[in-house]
């Protein structure tokens, strides 16, 4: 097996996807899952919902640096009183986080939208805002294909308009049960740029996929719009910039493009890395999102 070929595959088994097959099934490691946080009563919450991203998932095997948790503890810095109820589930795609079918977590309720619900009901006037990232893993299991991978850009735009009704249907529910609650969600950052850095082949593959990636993206963010949510467009120039294919950087990976030295910095994937090919960003990628979200937010 080639190195980007073996590497991608790494990716995939990070995410809980298996990379054997076109449509892969999510794997079930309650050992790797994130347990939700449970809040006590009498504070004001951040409540954080979503997959691997809003859990904090780290190779490291650490939740604890996530985006969610960096973003409460600034916020936490003139609210006091602000506690973070985090229910993201590694693993977790828009239909399993709506049903509980499939999900690698498990939650008293049934769902983490349920859960979310029951939370957000229950604490009436305590809620101070929501985040949500979820999505890319129900696009990834459906549309990585071949034995390089790609992600199929015909596959995800197939995709796309079922994870983009069932996260319309997240966000009414969750504004149904905690009315004019900031509500904000994000775009993705793309790891797959950092295949750029292992060979020939890594660099053809970084630009296809970059255009899965961005695909996604654009139904994501067309969803938060209509759905009149604040976005934290981490995919975004300022942040992980993943389109700028254009300007280079000096890196210890060479002289690359932008978007993967964004990558290669805030993520384990690159060459290079005691984790290589894991696409979760490292902590100071959780933080660059944590940016994201902070600058929307009216914190």
């Amino acid at each position: 097996m080639a190195r980007t070929t073996r590497v991608l595959a790494l990716a995939l088994i990070a995410l809980g996807l298996s990379p054997m097959i076109a449509t892969p099934a999510l794997a079930r490691n309650t050992g790797n899952k994130a347990n939700p946080a449970r809040a006590s009563t009498g504070a004001t919450y951040y409540v954080s919902l979503g997959d691997s991203a809003a859990a904090g998932y780290q190779p490291l095997g650490t939740y604890s640096h996530g985006y969610a948790d960096q973003l409460h503890q600034r916020i936490k810095a003139t609210m006091p009183e602000l506690q973070l109820l985090k229910l993201g589930c590694p693993g977790e795609t828009a239909e399993s986080l709506i049903s509980g079918n499939g999900s690698p977590c498990d939650y008293p309720s049934g769902s983490q939208l349920n859960e979310a619900i029951g939370f957000l009901q229950s604490h009436p006037g305590q809620i101070a805002f929501i985040t949500i990232n979820i999505g890319v893993n129900d696009a990834l299991e459906r549309c990585f294909i071949g034995p390089a991978p790609v992600i199929s850009l015909l596959c995800v735009r197939r995709t796309m308009p079922r994870v983009q009704a069932d996260l319309a249907f997240m966000i009414e529910a969750l504004r149904d049960a905690a009315p004019d609650v900031p509500i904000a969600g994000m775009s993705y950052w793309d790891p797959f740029l950092g295949s750029w850095t292992f060979d020939p082949l890594g660099k053809v593959l970084a630009v296809i996929n970059n255009r899965s990636m961005q695909e996604l993206n654009a139904g994501l963010a067309a969803t938060y719009q209509d759905e009149g949510t604040l976005f934290a467009d981490v995919a975004g120039p300022e942040y992980f910039n993943i389109g700028d294919f254009t300007d280079l950087v000096s890196t210890r990976w060479g002289r690359v493009p932008v978007n993967v030295a964004n990558a290669c910095r805030w993520t384990w994937f690159c060459a290079g890395s005691p984790f290589e090919g894991d696409p979760h960003p490292n902590v100071t990628g959780y933080g660059i999102i944590a940016d994201a979200f902070q600058t929307v937010l009216p914190f």
